[in-house]
């Protein structure tokens, strides 16, 4: 057996006859020794595998660990080292964003051999499937974050992600928010829908038709009325709504607590309208007839939920509310978000002081609320000129 110059290993052979050697790396994140073990046919060529991986550890671009796709890292990641880091609406986003954005696309592509053309290639498919700048810009920022993770833990020698420019930020889309009509149609509809569309309940077969006449579907309580009712009075974001809790709620003195997904400044006490407070009491009366029917209940606190107590995955949600707003409502289709800019506009074409809109929906500040609703107040602008004329305009003319 000779003693290797290349690290403090040795080199021996095999029983299959290999030459095998190995290169001393530094410490992993836990503290624990490292090595990278290689195997060649030939002495020399042995030898020469571990100069290249010394002048790369020393160049810090060795790349170590067991070979993996670059999808199964990200699932190691979000599965096995995210959790306990970051907020656990973050987890679920970062999870969900994996699974549905980033895997499919370059999952298969070997973690070490991704390249930065195919992280454009992925946000060029996301791009295709219509998915907004928002969308695509945070699947490259997870997918960015997953790598730093890959690169601290010696899988990668670089982050690809970074070194590829995200997505122009496009202004907030204001233009599919609903009237008070509109939404007032979504709000009446979304209180029965048929029995066979019910989201989260069993699948009902159609009843028989009998010559011209099908027999009429049976119409039951939507049980997420309630929803459609807080995002439209309060302009919460769908993953707020989703990670309500009944304990931040005080339905007798009508306030709620909202934790924000974006900062800590979108955290926020609001004032409950008595509407939406009659709302979540029937919501929550309603619960807890299916968590007594249920043969299993995940979690009791979760305002809403499957029809087994678990979070509702978001994608279930956007079905729901396309189907509202479209078919059912009439008002065509329209993003989920456009309920949170409907609540603004509402308000704040109705007299509520900018100040307590942006607090309402937990913008970090002002200038973010101005920002985005500036140009949708007419109403207010023409008040503004009114006041301004009956105060100063009859001096003006004299």
């Amino acid at each position: 057996m000779a003693t290797s110059r290349y690290g403090q290993g040795s080199i021996y052979r095999n029983k299959d006859g290999l030459y095998v050697g190995s290169v001393e790396l530094p410490a992993g994140p836990d503290g624990r020794r490292q090595r990278k073990r290689m195997k060649a046919r030939t002495k020399a060529e042995l030898l020469a595998k571990m100069r290249e991986a010394t002048r790369q550890r020393d160049e810090g671009t060795l790349v170590t660990g067991p070979a993996q796709t670059t999808g199964e890292w990200l699932t190691f990641w979000v599965t096995t080292i995210l959790p306990g880091t970051v907020a656990a609406s973050t987890e679920r986003q970062y999870r969900e964003t994996v699974r549905d954005w980033i895997n499919p696309h370059i999952g298969k592509i070997p973690l070490a051999k991704l390249r930065p053309e195919d992280v454009v290639s992925m946000m060029r498919a996301l791009e295709a499937k219509d998915l907004s700048p928002s969308t695509v810009r945070t699947a490259r920022t997870i997918l960015r974050r997953g790598l730093t993770i890959a690169e601290r833990y010696g899988r990668v020698s670089r982050n690809v992600a970074a070194l590829t420019d995200a997505p122009k930020r496009a202004s907030a889309k204001v233009d599919d928010s609903l009237t008070a009509d509109e939404a007032a149609r979504v709000l009446e509809a979304s209180r029965m829908v048929e029995e066979g569309r019910r989201w989260g309940a069993p699948k009902r077969r159609p009843s028989p038709s009998h010559g011209a006449n099908p027999v009429a579907p049976r119409m039951v309580e939507d049980r997420l009325h309630a929803l459609a009712v807080v995002v439209l009075a309060l302009g919460l974001r769908q993953s707020e709504a989703l990670n309500l809790r009944w304990s931040d709620i005080d339905l007798d003195k009508a306030t709620m607590v909202v934790h924000g997904t974006k900062s800590t400044a979108s955290d926020r006490k609001v004032a409950l309208p008595g509407f939406v407070v009659a709302a979540l009491r029937d919501h929550r009366s309603r619960q807890r007839e299916e968590r007594m029917a249920a043969p299993v209940w995940g979690d009791p606190d979760l305002v809403f939920a499957t029809t087994i107590g678990t979070v509702i995955d978001g994608r279930n949600v956007l079905r729901w509310w396309h189907d509202l707003t479209e078919r059912r409502a009439g008002v065509g289709r329209r993003r989920f978000h456009a309920s949170r800019h409907t609540a603004a506009t509402l308000m704040l074409n109705n007299g509520v002081t900018l100040e307590v809109v942006s607090a309402t929906l937990g913008h970090a500040g002002l200038a973010i609320t101005a920002d985005v609703y500036a140009k949708v107040r007419p109403e207010l602008q023409r008040t503004a000129a009114d006041a301004m004329d009956a105060l100063l305009g009859g001096g003006a003319a004299r």
